[in-house]
């Protein structure tokens, strides 16, 4: 484990010089802003102010809702920026679906706020848009940044509205570097004491999906720290599939909301966690990461399987995660085991669907074997283009989940238990898949602590640590139980 930590020492090392950078408040600013001036602003660990001495008095001037002037002076910055404001806000939404008649595309309705000025609002921004309007701070020593020509930044202070920008770690960092800068997570809006919150989404999964940073809890700006709510995004990283959105007016405004409100909102509480890349370092430094030919060949045609298993799995809309040695694989080294030779998912039991195998089949897998029935040790196997795919159903107990398995020539029964988990989305070979939440809990269960040494030799009915004999087959029913097809 040395190893691992001089590779995380490295990082936290490259992260400490950024934030020593950033540890002392520089000058704060109480007056509008030219543009063509030079900005300067009070910036803490993972923090940047605008404005701090106006957040003192915000516990006095609470009124009951942002004003539609105040609001649309906001959003006009954004629309003269060509900056594409999106709607993200789950409750927001719903209003807008449910009590106000749509106005035609791209008109002003009325300027009676019903839906965004009465509550905290979430919107969102693209990161290229946000980056077309953006730069990088300036380091004039130890303590003082400025900031030239971010035009949102500019424009916000100079019509005097007072704005708090959350960064963090660029998480789209790859395997052998780590080059990832500080980015924006959170942009929020002081407006008659009502917090408005931009989030800006970024793209991973080569496009296909979208990214968003977590919040950070300042508790040395209470107004700030008090109203962040489960609401609004950022309570944890999350992630969402690429969407278009279409232009509709909302309270007077034209704003941006996704084509498909129900499939978007479903969305919300899709939390991500990613895979650990000091981790996976530290994994190669003790032992080489395989790049023969074999190894790419099987890595590839693994991204193949698993992008056709879950396309077929998401029509069914049957969840499902990475189980066992391909979890095993994600988690440790953020990448496949090339000597597995196999790949592994979990369903629950309770979400399994009678037509799952003639999908599987009308996909090019082929069905290899059918072990256990659909409520006791169900697992079944199919092959694509020499591969195997295992998916093992899970079944819920009051205190533990578990999957079976089943010896072919003996009938005998096995049991893997498992602490009860919930599931998380990653990014896994450009795919968004899901992971048990504590994969760590999930991984020592299957494999023990020693998951991190490199095992090449594995008995399924005795090396898990987990596992215990449940019983034997009816030998009357093995015709049913054991299908052993190819």
């Amino acid at each position: 484990m040395s190893v691992q930590i001089r590779q995380s020492t490295v990082l936290v090392n490259r992260l400490s010089d950024y934030y020593d950078r950033l540890a002392v408040i520089a000058s704060l600013l109480t007056d509008p802003i030219e543009e063509e001036e030079l900005h300067t602003f009070s910036i803490a660990s993972s923090l940047l102010v605008y404005d701090t001495t106006k957040f003192s008095n915000m516990n006095q001037q609470r009124s009951s809702e942002i004003s539609w002037e105040k609001l649309n002076q906001v959003l006009q910055i954004f629309e003269n920026l060509n900056m594409k404001i999106i709607l993200i806000d789950n409750q927001a939404l719903y209003m807008w679906q449910k009590l106000i008649d749509r106005v035609s595309i791209g008109t002003k309705s009325s300027k009676h706020c019903l839906i965004l000025c009465s509550r905290k609002v979430s919107f969102a921004l693209s990161n290229k848009d946000w980056d077309a309007n953006s730069r990088s701070f300036i380091n004039y020593g130890p303590s003082q940044f400025a900031y030239r020509d971010i035009k949102v930044y500019n424009q916000l202070s100079k019509q005097n509205i007072p704005f708090i920008v959350e960064f963090g770690d660029d998480p789209r960092i790859t395997l052998w570097s780590f080059k990832g800068d500080q980015i924006v997570y959170h942009l929020w809006l002081h407006l008659d004491d009502r917090w408005i919150q931009i989030t800006i989404l970024y793209k991973r999964g080569d496009g296909k999906y979208l990214w968003y940073g977590p919040i950070k809890r300042f508790s040395t700006l209470p107004t700030f720290s008090g109203n962040t709510s489960i609401d609004q995004f950022g309570d944890f990283e999350g992630i969402f599939d690429t969407f278009t959105t279409i232009e509709v007016a909302v309270d007077g405004f034209r704003l941006n909301i996704p084509t498909n409100i129900n499939r978007f909102t479903r969305q919300v509480a899709s939390q991500f966690v990613a895979c650990n890349m000091s981790r996976a370092m530290a994994f190669f430094k003790n032992y080489a990461k395989d790049l023969t030919p074999k190894a790419k060949a099987f890595r590839s045609t693994v991204e193949n399987l698993l992008a056709k298993a879950k396309k077929v799995l998401d029509d069914l809309m049957i969840p499902f995660w990475i189980s066992s040695g391909t979890c095993l694989g994600w988690f440790r080294q953020c990448d496949v085991i090339p000597y597995s030779n196999d790949v592994d998912i979990g369903i629950m039991a309770d979400d399994y669907k009678t037509d799952l195998i003639d999908a599987m089949k009308r996909s090019d897998f082929s069905l290899k074997f059918i072990f256990g029935k659909p409520n006791d040790s169900y697992e079944l196997s199919f092959t694509y283009q020499q591969i195997k795919l295992d998916i093992f159903f899970f079944y819920k107990e009051k205190s533990y989940y578990w999957n079976g398995g089943t010896q072919a020539k003996t009938g005998l029964k096995f049991k893997y238990i498992f602490p009860k988990f919930t599931l998380c989305w990653t990014e896994f070979l450009n795919l968004k898949v899901r992971v048990p939440c504590k994969t760590q809990v999930y991984i020592e269960a299957n494999y023990g602590s020693n998951w991190f040494t490199q095992i090449k030799t594995w008995d399924w009915k005795e090396s898990p640590p987990n596992v215990i004999k449940n019983g034997q087959w009816d030998r009357q029913e093995w015709s049913k139980v054991i299908q052993i097809l190819n």
